[in-house]
C-alpha cells in the first residue's frame, strides 16, 4: 500500500482499537499511531506499517475491511464496533453406534485453536441475533430443537449453544451448521462423524469456518431443505422465527420426477410439439408447476410462504433437493397464481459455497464455442461483446479441450460464457464436446480442492440445454453449477431443460444488458431477462434458467485500457 493508504487505515482503525486489543493495549497503540502520523513522508509509512501489521487482531481487521470494500459492502462508520469473529464448532469425528453425541456452537473473537479461520468482521452497533440451524443426514436423529437463536454481543464472545444427536446407523455421516441473519445465510460449517459398533468417541477439538457475508439482504427469504431420517426437513428462514417442517419421503426419487418433467417439457418445445396452441402449452406448464408445489412443499411451509409474500424481495434456496426445478413451481392458493420466478428473483446457493459477494468484478471475459455449436452461438458471443464494451479485456474464443483446461487451471477470468450444446444423462450427468475431447463437471474437481476462482469470484454462464442439471453423487448432487460455485465462482447461470436457441440468445443478451448497462443486481437482471423471452407463450425457455449467487450482487466494470 502507498503511504496515504497506511495513513487512512490508521485513522479508520483507531476508534476500534479497544474492541480489538483491550483498553490498555489500545491506549498504547493509539499513542504510537499519533506519533507515527506526525513523522515526515517515508519514515511515517514504515512506522505505520510496523504498528498496523504488528498486531494480529489489527492486521486481520484491516485485511477483512479491504475485502469488504472490494466486495461492495458499505464502509464501517466510526460509531459502530467491529470485532474479529469466529464460528467455533465442537463435534466428535468418531463415535459408537447408538451413542448420544453433543454439538456445541459459539461465536468467539479469539479462538485458541491454531487451525481456526477468522470470520469476516461483524459490523455491530448493538448485539446481533443470529439463527443457528443444524441439519444431519438420515443416520443421525436430532434431540431437541435444531434451530436456536444466538446473541452475538458487541465486544464479547457469545454463549454456547448445545445441540445433540442419536447415532442410529453405521457409516460416515455429515452434519451442516448454518448461521442466518434474518433471511440471509451468512455461511456454514460442515463436519463428518464416523459411526461404528463399539467405536470410541474421538474429538478433534474446536473447528471453525469462514462466514463470507456479514449483512442481511433486505427482503431476502431463504428456503432451507435438508435430508433427514425418513424424508426431508423444510424451513422458511426470515425475520419470523418459523420452525422446521418434516416431510416424509413419498413416491419415486426426486431425480426421477425431474427427469419426467424435463422429458415432457422437451416434447413441448421440440420439432413436433404436443400442442399447437400456446395457450395449451402455458396451461400444461402451470399444471406441472402446481403439481411440484403441491407434492414437494409441505402445507405448513406453503402457509408461511403466503404470510411472508408481501415482504419478499428475493427468494434463495439451499436444498438437498437441488435437482428440483424450483423456478417452475407454481403457487395459486391466495391469488390468481404465478410461477415463483414471476413474483421475485429466485436464486440458489450450493452447499459448500463459501463465496457470496455483493460485487462482481469485470475486467476480462472469455468465451467458449465448441465445434458443432448452435448456428446462433457466434452471433450470441458477438452481441455479448458489444454489451461488455471495449474496456473489458477479451480473452478470445476457446474451442478445444486442452486450452479450456489450461484456462480453468489458471483461473483469473472474471466472466466465462459458454454458447454451445450440452449433453445430459441422468446416470453420468453433463458433458460439453470440444476439439480434443469432452469437458465434464468432474474436470473441475481439482479447482474445487484449490478453490481456484475464489480470489476473483467470476460469473459463469453455460448457455446450453440442461446445463444446470445435477446428478447424484456419494455425498449429494453435482453438475456444472455445483462444481463452479465450489471452486469459488460468485455467480452461475444455466438451464434446467432443453431451450430454444433463439430464445437462449435473447435471454443472454437481455441478462447482460440489464446487468451492465442497466446496473441491475444479479436477481433483478435474471427477472429482466425472463421478461424478454416470456412473450412467446409456447416457449418455456424463460422458466428454464437457474441462477446461483447473491441476489443483490452487482457488476463493477474495471477499465483495462
Amino acid at each position: 500500500m502507498e503511504e496515504d493508504e497506511w495513513r487512512d487505515w490508521a485513522a479508520v482503525v483507531a476508534p476500534h482499537l479497544s474492541s480489538l486489543l483491550g483498553v490498555d493495549a489500545a491506549e498504547r497503540v493509539g499513542r504510537e499511531l499519533t506519533l507515527a502520523l506526525a513523522l515526515p513522508l517515508g519514515p511515517a509509512k514504515a512506522e505505520l506499517r510496523r504498528i498496523l501489521t504488528g498486531h494480529a487482531e489489527v492486521r486481520a481487521w484491516i485485511r477483512r475491511q479491504r475485502e469488504l470494500r472490494r466486495g461492495g459492502y458499505r464502509s464501517v462508520a466510526s460509531t459502530e464496533t467491529v470485532a474479529q469473529r469466529h464460528l467455533a464448532v465442537d463435534f466428535p469425528d468418531q463415535a459408537s453406534l447408538g451413542a448420544k453425541i453433543p454439538l456445541m456452537v459459539q461465536v468467539v473473537r479469539f479462538p485458541g485453536d491454531e487451525r481456526s479461520a477468522p470470520l469476516k468482521p461483524f459490523v455491530l452497533d448493538g448485539p446481533a441475533t443470529l439463527n443457528i440451524s443444524v441439519s444431519a443426514g438420515p443416520g443421525l436423529v436430532g434431540l431437541g430443537d435444531l434451530d436456536q437463536d444466538l446473541v452475538v454481543p458487541v465486544a464479547a464472545d457469545s454463549d454456547q449453544l448445545r445441540f445433540a444427536f442419536t447415532l442410529i446407523a453405521p457409516g460416515l455421516h455429515r452434519v451442516t451448521v448454518r448461521a442466518f441473519l434474518a433471511g440471509t445465510c451468512l455461511g456454514e460449517f460442515r463436519a463428518e462423524v464416523s459411526v461404528a459398533e463399539g467405536a470410541p468417541s474421538r474429538h478433534p477439538g474446536i473447528r471453525t469456518a469462514e462466514l463470507r457475508q456479514i449483512v442481511r439482504e433486505p427482503g431476502e427469504v431463504t428456503m432451507e431443505v435438508s435430508a433427514c431420517a425418513g424424508g426431508y426437513a423444510f424451513r422458511l428462514v426470515c425475520q419470523t422465527p418459523y420452525e422446521r417442517v418434516y416431510s416424509p419421503r413419498r413416491g419415486p426419487d426426486v431425480a426421477v420426477v425431474v427427469d419426467q418433467v424435463a422429458a415432457e417439457i422437451r416434447n413441448l418445445v421440440g420439432n413436433r410439439p404436443v400442442f399447437d396452441d400456446p395457450v395449451l402449452v402455458k396451461r400444461r406448464l402451470v399444471h406441472l408447476g402446481a403439481g411440484l408445489w403441491n407434492d414437494v412443499v409441505p402445507p405448513m411451509i406453503q402457509k408461511q410462504f403466503w404470510a411472508q409474500l408481501p415482504a419478499i424481495r428475493s427468494f434463495s434456496v439451499i436444498s438437498e433437493l437441488d435437482t428440483s426445478p424450483w423456478e417452475l413451481f407454481y403457487s395459486a392458493e391466495a391469488d390468481s397464481g404465478k410461477f415463483l420466478v414471476e413474483r421475485f428473483p429466485v436464486v440458489r446457493r450450493v452447499s459448500g459455497q463459501d463465496h457470496h459477494p455483493r460485487q462482481l468484478r469485470l475486467s476480462n471475459a472469455g468465451f467458449v464455442i465448441p465445434p458443432k455449436s448452435p448456428p446462433e452461438a457466434e452471433d450470441e458471443v458477438a452481441a455479448i461483446r458489444g454489451k461488455i464494451g471495449p474496456v473489458v479485456a477479451d480473452r478470445g474464443v476457446i474451442a478445444d479441450c486442452r486450452r479450456l483446461g489450461d484456462l480453468i487451471d489458471e483461473g483469473g477470468f472474471d466472466l466465462l460464457h459458454f454458447a454451445c450444446h450440452n449433453t445430459f444423462r441422468a446416470d453420468t450427468g453433463s458433458a460439453i464436446q470440444l476439439d480434443g475431447g469432452p469437458f465434464r463437471p468432474s474436470d473441475l474437481d481439482l479447482a474445487v480442492q484449490r478453490r481456484t476462482f475464489e480470489d476473483v469470484g467470476p460469473i459463469v454462464f453455460v448457455n446450453a440445454c440442461r446445463s444446470a442439471g445435477e446428478v447424484a453423487t456419494l455425498t449429494g448432487t453435482s453438475g456444472w453449477a455445483t462444481r463452479f460455485m465450489r471452486s469459488g465462482a460468485a455467480a452461475f447461470v444455466g438451464s434446467s431443460w432443453a431451450v430454444r436457441s433463439e430464445s437462449a440468445m435473447k435471454f443472454a443478451e437481455a441478462f447482460y444488458e440489464a446487468l451492465l448497462a442497466g446496473k441491475q443486481s444479479l436477481g433483478e437482471a435474471s427477472m429482466t431477462a425472463r421478461t424478454a423471452v416470456i412473450a412467446d407463450g409456447s416457449d418455456p425457455t424463460w422458466l428454464s434458467y437457474t441462477i446461483y449467487g447473491n441476489p443483490a450482487a452487482a457488476v463493477e466494470v474495471v477499465d483495462t485500457l
